[in-house]
């Protein structure tokens, strides 16, 4: 298996509680209740721009070092790609808001949305998938939703999550995704066969 990975994934790493390695932002640090239960996409962006900045690639970055500037980065995000009703179910409005909070940033980078082809065959979709992320990965991490609405192993129905790296073999694809302070994999094929809908936003 090939396996592709953002060039420093530990820029999202933080020390949590008793010299806990957390992966990434956690949608729980959230101030209000709301936020908390609908906060994955903001939640996501903040990662993506906490690497962004990390990694030098913003002319105006904010500061990026522990959980309290995460929150307050996090909390700046939500302006960007606030939820509805329904959360933030459109890979095309994550997009338009992280150009927005981009822009401000001073970052040079475009997001870009992939949504899944429902017309196309399970190894199809892996395949333009996979394509998209490896490319995505060369600048940052890659913002994943996920729109079944059941869990799926590790993964949240409903949810935004980072992918970090990618893992690939024939006829598959295994996500390596931070999600809320923690980090597992997931098989794209099996998500795509349990009725995957939604997709994906790099930044290029």
């Amino acid at each position: 298996m090939t396996q592709i990975f953002a060039a420093n994934p530990e820029f999202l790493h933080l020390e949590g509680p008793g010299g806990k390695t957390l992966y990434g932002c956690d949608q729980d640090w959230f101030a209000s209740f709301w936020q908390r239960k609908a906060g994955c996409g903001p939640c996501t962006l903040a990662n993506i721009m906490r690497y962004l900045g990390r990694a030098g690639k913003l002319s105006n970055p904010t500061e990026f070092q522990g959980v309290q500037s995460c929150q307050t980065l996090m909390e700046e995000m939500w302006g960007y790609v606030t939820p509805g009703m329904m959360g933030l179910n459109s890979t095309a409005r994550f997009a338009q808001g992280a150009a927005l909070a981009l822009d401000k940033a001073g970052g040079q980078l475009t997001p870009v949305p992939l949504d899944v082809d429902k017309n196309a065959s399970p190894g199809e979709s892996v395949q333009m998938a996979s394509d998209f992320i490896v490319e995505g990965l060369k600048q940052a991490p890659v913002a994943f939703l996920n729109l079944l609405r059941r869990q799926l192993g590790e993964l949240e129905p409903w949810h935004w999550v980072t992918v970090v790296g990618l893992g690939r073999s024939e006829g598959d694809a295994i996500l390596h995704i931070y999600d809320n302070g923690l980090r597992f994999d997931l098989s794209l094929s099996q998500w795509l066969l349990a009725g995957g809908n939604g997709g994906f936003v790099s930044f290029a």
